[in-house]
């Protein structure tokens, strides 16, 4: 969490970290982190982060490498040797690559399945579209979770593009989150402008409204009580 809290607000540093050696007045000071180019142990896409090895702790490093867009960070503790903190980073970074898929959930400008409510509008319900793609890290073999699409009641008039709500993926079996991260989420905008409905509408509208409420209430009584009601 430290890791990666660091490098979410000082991304810069791993131009550093990556660096195999650098040279200061003539001398050549040469990074430990032997997963970088140019070093024995070499892995594709490796960045850095940080070594560390004391008594107690044993040999430490966080790694952080890229590949395809993705960014993938691992934690190795305590292990027994300084080649073992490596082969351990490289099982974690090759299992986080090989066995998770980004998968697109919906593209951009899609359509979304669900519709928002619109009071005291032209119409009742509006189309609603992404703006951005929508992807989420599935573990190969489980089925793509469902999106969740939070669209709150909106009232007219609403312009075209406007922004209306947000979709989600929820923690899953197939979709994990780090404890306390909260899900990515999608912005979701109208795909057609929804013009206030004229006075005449949104009475008739209202009337209908209460006269639905009216039967769903009678709906709910016994026939005794609509006899004591008469």
């Amino acid at each position: 969490m430290l890791a990666l809290a660091y490098l979410t607000k000082f991304p810069e540093v791993l131009d550093v970290t990556k660096q195999a050696y650098v040279d200061i007045d003539g001398v050549r000071f040469e990074a430990t982190n032997r997963m970088l180019a140019g070093r024995d142990l070499a892995y594709p896409g490796m960045l850095g982060f940080k070594t560390g090895t004391t008594d107690d702790a044993g040999y430490c490093f966080i790694g952080v490498s890229t590949r395809d867009g993705r960014t993938v960070l691992s934690v190795v503790l305590g292990a027994e040797t300084d080649q073992g903190r490596y082969t351990a980073t490289k099982a974690l970074h090759d299992y986080a690559y090989g066995d998770f898929v980004l998968t697109p959930i919906l593209r951009t400008g899609e359509i979304v399945p669900a519709t928002l409510h619109v009071a005291e509008g032209t119409v009742e319900s509006a189309k609603v579209r992404t703006t951005s793609a929508f992807e989420v890290l599935v573990e190969k073999g489980q089925a793509v979770p469902e999106p969740t699409y939070d669209l709150p009641d909106t009232k007219a008039p609403i312009a075209a593009d406007q922004q209306v709500g947000t979709v989600t993926i929820e923690p899953a079996g197939s979709v994990r989150y780090l404890d306390g991260e909260q899900p990515p989420k999608g912005t979701l905008v109208a795909a057609e402008p929804v013009e206030m409905a004229s006075f005449l509408t949104r009475m008739t509208r209202a009337f209908s409204d209460f006269l639905d409420e009216i039967r769903l209430v009678l709906g709910k009584l016994s026939l005794v009580d609509r006899v004591e009601m008469l």
